[in-house]
C-alpha cells in the first residue's frame, strides 16, 4: 500500500502534472469565462466582408466603382496553388496540422524572445490571423490574443481548411486599399490571379506582415528581400523546385498601382446611383452587400455626349475672348523640368484641357511644357489667335497679330487639342451646360452630362438646375389650347401690341415688331411671344395649368400668371425632357429611370425595375378622348403607361413641332442633319441668361440647356439658335449616324382635312387670297354663327376700299400696256410669215432678219401674273368655283389672239365678283 502511495504522490502528483494540469483548468476556466463573448456559430457563418458598389452601363462596362474597401472576392478554386502555398510557407507552415492554435509555434517565439530578449517572431496561425481581422481589434493586449486563441479554436471547428483559407485570403490587407488577393493582384500587377507570376505570388503574400513597409511600389528593395525570402521558404517546405526558386529569384520587380478604368465615363449618372442605393440600403449595409447596379446608359451615346457638350462649351468661351492665364510664375524658382512638372501636377487636368507652362515666347511663336509630358509645345500664331482679351459679354478687345501678345513667360495657361489632334490655347469655360437623352418609349436615360467637367463641379445641372425654361415651354400651352377643341393650328391671333391692366409688364416679341395676324402654327414656329400671351389670355390660366400637370410638372414650374406662356416657371432639363417624351411617343406619360437592376455579389436579383412602358400595338381610344377599350395592364411584365394626349391634340402639335424644326426656329437642324424625323422647340429667356433646345424623333429626345451658374446673361445673339442647336445638331448627328428616319404616327381616323383662309381662320371666302390646309376634328372649323360675328367685328376684311379699286385700276394698266405690246409683236411675227411665204411663192431665197425676242414681262407685272396663278391654285385647294374660263395669266406665253377676243384675266373676275358683293351690300 505504501508503494502504491508513494508511485502516486511520485507520479501523478509530480510538479510536471500538477502544473500542466493547474494549467488545464486555468485555461479551460479562461475559455468559459470568454466563450459567451465570442461570436455565434450563426455570426460566423454570415461573416460580410465589405465591398465595393459597381456601377454599369447598359452594354455591362463599368463606369464606376465606389467604396474603401477595392475587393474582389474569389473562390478557393480561383486562387492559384502557388499563391496558397506562398501565404501558409510564410504565415502558418503547420497550418494544415494544427486546430487554430499552434503550440510549437507559441512555444518557439516564447523561447525565441527568451533567448533574444525580444519579440522577433509572431506566433498568429492564419485562423488567428482571420479571426482578429473579422471580429477583433489590433491592439496588443493579452485579453485580445487571448480572444483570438479561442476564436481560432471556434473557427477550426465551424469551418473545413479551405474555407478557413478562402475567407483568410478575401479579407486580408494588403495595402494600397488592396482587400483580398483578387483586387491585390488587380492594384499591384493589373493582372487576374490566374495570369500571376509565382515570383508576383510570392510578393503578395508578403504584405500581410506590413503592407506599408514591404510595399513594393514604394519600397522595391525590402518588398524584395521579403519576396525572396518567400520563396526560399517554399523551396525549403517542397512546394517548389530549385529551378522554380531560382528563376523567380531573377525576376525583376513589376508592381505598379493600377486604377480601376471606368470604361464608360459617366461620372453624373454614377453618383446619382450610388445616392440611389444609399437610400435604398443604407450606408452600414451598402458596402456589405456587394451591389451592382446595371444602369440605363449606352455607352456610345454617353461618350459623344460628353465630347459635344465639353466642346461646344469651350466654343462659347472662345468666342467671348480670352480671360487670361491661370498666372504667372517666376520661372527663376521653376529652373528645371521637374520642378516644373511638380507645379504642374498641383493644377487638375479636365480631361479635354491640360495645365502648361509658357517657357519661352515671341511675336511668331511660343514654348510650353505641360502636365502630361516633357515634351515640348510649340504655338503659331494661329493657335492662339482666336484670343483676344474678354471685356464683357459683348465685347473683346483688339485682334492678336503677335502670340507675346497673349502668351508671357512663366504664364501657366490651358491647351487643348482640336479635330486635327494640333495643340492649341484654350481655357476652362466659366459657361456651363447640361444634356440629357430619354428615350421616350419607358422613359429610360441614355446619356446624361450635368456640367463641364465632373471634377471641376460636382454640381449636376442636368437634375438639380432649376432653370426658367423659356419659349420651349409654349408646347404645353398650345397643346391645352388644341385640347379645348376650339383651337387648331390654324386659328389666327393678332401679333400686335398688347396692355397688361394694372400691370407695367410690356412684352415683345425677339425682333421686337409684331406681325399682325398670325396662325397658331406659325406663331409657335416662329416663336411669337405676343400670340403665345394671348392665347393663355383665352384658354385661361387654370386650363393651361391643369393640362400641364399631366405631363409632370409642379407648381415651381407653373406661374400662375400670363408670364406662364414664355416659360417663367422652373424646371430641371430631364423634367423637361421627360415631358416631351410624350410628344415623341404618340401621347403618353412615361417616367424617367436609370437603374434597370441591383445585383448583389453573389447575383441574386435585389431590384429590378419596371417602367411604365408605350403599348405600341394597342387599340387606340376615341379623337377626343384618353382611355381606350380593352386596354391591357402590362406589356412583356412592365405596366402599360397611360395616355394623357387625346390623339388629336398630339397629332396636331407634333406636326406644328415638325415644322420647327423643317423651317422654323430650328430649320437648321433638318437642313444639317438632312433627316425628316426631327421635331422640336427651341427657348430663350429674357437678356439670353438660358438658352434651350428640346428635340426629339420618334425614337429619342434629347434635352439641351446652356448658361452660366450665376445667372449671368450669355451674351448679343446667344440665343438657342446660336448656343444650344448647334450643340444638339452635334450631338444626334452621331446619335442617330447609320439609323433611318422614325416614322411619325399617322393622323388618327376621324380628322378632317380642311382650308382655312390664313388671314382669319375661317373657312375660305370670295376675297380669300391665300389658304391653309390643316386635318382638324369638327369642332376646331367655325361655324357660320362665328363667321357672320368675325364679319360683323370685321367689316374691312370684307369690303373693297378706294384703295383696292386703285390698286386694281393699276393692276389693269400693267395688264393692258403689255398685252399692247404682246399684239404688236404677234403682228409682226404675222407679217415676216406673210412675207416668207410669198417670197417663196416667187421663187426667191430671200429670207427675212429674224425679230427680236418678244417683249419682258415688267417686274411688276411678273409678280402680279404670279399672284393670280397662286390664287387660282388656292382657290382649286379650297373648292372655291370660278366662272367658265377663268385662269390665271401665265407670264412666259406669248398670246398671238386679239385682245378683244381674250376672256377675262382672273383678278377682273375677281374685281368683278366684288363689285357685285358691294352692290348687294348697298342694296340690302
Amino acid at each position: 500500500m505504501s508503494t502504491i502511495i508513494k508511485f502516486f504522490f511520485k507520479n501523478v502528483f509530480s510538479p510536471a502534472v500538477v502544473l500542466f494540469s493547474i494549467g488545464a483548468i486555468f485555461f479551460t476556466a479562461l475559455y468559459f469565462y470568454y466563450e459567451p463573448n465570442l461570436p455565434r456559430t450563426e455570426q460566423l457563418r454570415s461573416t460580410q466582408l465589405q465591398l465595393p458598389i459597381q456601377v454599369y452601363s447598359k452594354e455591362n462596362q463599368l463606369i464606376a466603382e465606389f467604396g474603401q474597401f477595392r475587393r474582389r472576392p474569389v473562390t478557393i478554386e480561383e486562387v492559384p496553388d502557388n499563391m496558397v502555398n506562398a501565404f501558409i510557407a510564410i504565415e502558418d507552415a503547420r497550418f494544415r496540422d494544427h486546430k487554430g492554435v499552434d503550440v510549437r509555434g507559441i512555444a518557439r517565439a516564447a523561447f525565441t524572445a527568451i533567448k533574444n530578449r525580444s519579440v522577433s517572431q509572431g506566433a498568429s496561425t492564419i485562423t488567428m490571423q482571420l479571426a482578429r481581422n473579422l471580429f477583433l481589434t489590433s491592439e496588443r493586449t493579452a485579453d485580445r490574443k487571448l480572444k483570438e486563441m479561442f476564436l481560432a479554436f471556434k473557427i477550426e471547428k465551424e469551418f473545413t481548411k479551405e474555407e478557413i483559407l478562402e475567407l483568410y485570403l478575401n479579407k486580408i490587407f494588403l495595402g494600397n486599399r488592396a482587400y483580398g488577393v483578387g483586387s491585390a493582384a488587380e492594384i499591384y500587377y493589373g493582372k487576374k490571379l490566374s495570369d500571376l507570376t509565382l515570383a508576383q505570388n510570392a510578393m503578395i503574400a508578403g504584405l500581410p506582415k506590413a503592407p506599408s513597409r514591404y510595399n513594393p511600389i514604394k519600397r522595391p528593395k525590402r518588398a524584395k528581400i521579403r519576396r525572396d525570402y518567400i520563396l526560399l521558404r517554399m523551396q525549403e517546405q517542397g512546394y517548389i523546385t530549385e529551378a522554380q526558386y531560382k528563376e523567380a529569384l531573377a525576376e525583376d520587380i513589376s508592381a505598379k498601382v493600377y486604377q480601376v478604368e471606368a470604361e464608360t465615363y459617366a461620372p453624373y449618372i454614377a453618383e446619382m446611383a450610388r445616392a440611389q442605393a444609399e437610400e435604398r440600403y443604407g450606408v452600414e449595409n451598402m458596402y456589405t452587400l456587394g451591389l451592382k447596379i446595371y444602369t440605363t446608359l449606352d455607352s456610345r451615346q454617353q461618350d459623344v455626349a460628353l465630347k459635344t457638350v465639353r466642346k461646344h462649351l469651350i466654343d462659347y468661351s472662345r468666342r467671348h475672348g480670352y480671360r487670361g492665364p491661370i498666372e504667372n510664375l517666376d520661372l527663376r524658382k521653376f529652373s528645371d523640368e521637374t520642378s516644373r512638372q511638380k507645379q504642374l501636377k498641383s493644377y487638375k487636368n479636365y480631361q479635354d484641357i491640360t495645365p502648361a507652362i509658357v517657357l519661352e515666347s515671341n511675336s511668331e511663336t511660343a514654348i510650353l511644357q505641360h502636365r502630361d509630358s516633357l515634351t515640348p509645345v510649340e504655338l503659331e500664331l494661329k493657335q492662339v489667335s482666336w484670343a483676344r482679351a474678354y471685356k464683357s459679354e459683348n465685347r473683346r478687345g483688339p485682334a492678336i497679330k503677335k502670340v507675346n501678345e497673349v502668351l508671357k513667360k512663366g504664364d501657366v495657361v490651358w491647351l487643348g487639342q482640336n479635330d486635327e489632334k494640333v495643340w492649341e490655347l484654350s481655357q476652362l469655360p466659366k459657361v456651363t451646360g447640361a444634356l440629357t437623352v430619354v428615350n421616350p418609349r419607358d422613359g429610360a436615360i441614355e446619356a446624361m452630362v450635368g456640367g463641364f467637367d465632373f471634377t471641376y463641379s460636382k454640381f449636376n445641372r442636368a437634375v438639380q438646375a432649376k432653370r426658367q425654361p423659356g419659349s420651349s415651354f409654349k408646347p404645353f400651352v398650345y397643346s391645352s389650347a388644341l385640347a379645348t377643341g376650339e383651337y387648331s393650328p390654324a386659328s389666327v391671333i393678332v401679333d400686335e401690341e398688347i396692355v397688361i391692366p394694372g400691370s407695367t409688364w410690356a412684352p415683345q416679341n425677339y425682333d421686337e415688331k409684331y406681325h399682325g395676324p398670325t396662325p397658331l402654327r406659325e406663331a409657335l414656329k416662329k416663336s411669337r411671344n405676343i400670340v403665345s400671351i394671348k392665347l393663355l389670355q383665352a384658354v385661361g390660366i387654370e386650363q393651361a395649368t391643369t393640362y400641364a400637370r399631366r405631363f409632370g410638372f409642379t407648381d415651381p414650374a407653373l406661374p400662375q400668371d400670363l408670364t406662364l406662356s414664355l416659360g417663367t416657371g422652373s424646371v430641371t432639363p430631364l423634367e423637361m425632357a421627360t415631358a416631351y417624351a410624350t410628344f415623341a411617343n404618340g401621347g403618353f406619360k412615361v417616367n424617367n429611370y436609370y437603374i434597370r437592376e441591383i445585383l448583389d455579389k453573389d447575383d441574386r436579383v435585389l431590384f429590378k425595375h419596371k417602367p411604365d412602358t408605350v403599348c405600341t400595338q394597342c387599340p387606340n381610344p376615341k379623337l377626343t378622348e384618353l382611355d381606350a377599350p380593352n386596354m391591357p395592364t402590362s406589356i412583356n411584365g412592365n405596366p402599360v403607361a397611360k395616355r394623357i394626349m387625346e390623339p388629336y391634340v398630339h397629332y396636331q402639335i407634333t406636326s406644328m413641332l415638325r415644322d420647327v424644326a423643317r423651317s422654323g426656329t430650328a430649320s437648321r437642324a433638318s437642313r444639317i442633319l438632312k433627316r425628316n424625323d426631327l421635331a422640336g422647340k427651341t427657348g430663350t429667356t429674357n437678356d439670353q441668361r438660358d438658352a434651350w433646345f428640346l428635340g426629339f424623333t420618334p425614337r429619342k429626345v434629347t434635352a439641351v440647356w446652356v448658361g452660366f451658374d450665376n445667372l449671368a446673361k450669355l451674351g448679343r445673339g446667344e440665343t438657342s439658335t446660336r448656343a444650344a442647336v448647334p450643340l444638339w445638331i452635334d450631338f444626334m448627328q452621331e446619335a442617330l449616324k447609320g439609323t433611318s428616319d422614325a416614322k411619325w404616327q399617322p393622323a388618327p381616323k376621324g380628322m378632317t382635312q380642311a382650308v382655312f383662309d390664313i388671314r382669319n381662320g375661317l373657312p375660305p371666302s370670295e376675297l380669300t387670297t391665300d389658304t391653309v390646309s390643316e386635318l382638324v376634328i369638327g369642332s376646331q372649323i367655325p361655324t357660320e354663327e362665328e363667321i357672320l360675328a368675325y364679319r360683323e367685328l370685321h367689316p374691312e376684311e370684307f369690303l373693297v376700299t378706294a384703295e383696292d379699286q386703285a390698286r386694281e385700276r393699276q393692276n389693269q394698266r400693267l395688264r393692258a400696256e403689255y398685252q399692247q405690246q404682246v399684239d404688236n409683236y404677234n403682228r409682226r411675227v404675222a407679217a415676216r410669215q406673210k412675207e416668207i411665204a410669198r417670197l417663196a411663192s416667187i421663187g426667191s431665197s430671200y429670207v427675212p432678219p429674224e425679230l427680236g425676242p418678244p417683249p419682258d414681262v415688267p417686274e411688276e407685272l411678273a409678280k402680279l401674273m404670279e399672284r393670280d396663278r397662286i390664287l387660282a391654285l388656292k382657290r382649286s385647294e379650297a373648292g372655291v368655283t370660278l366662272p367658265e374660263g377663268a385662269a390665271a395669266a401665265d407670264p412666259t406665253t406669248v398670246n398671238a389672239q386679239p385682245a378683244e377676243n381674250q376672256a377675262l384675266t382672273e383678278d377682273e373676275k375677281l374685281m368683278e365678283m366684288i363689285r357685285q358683293f358691294n352692290n348687294s351690300l348697298q342694296s340690302n
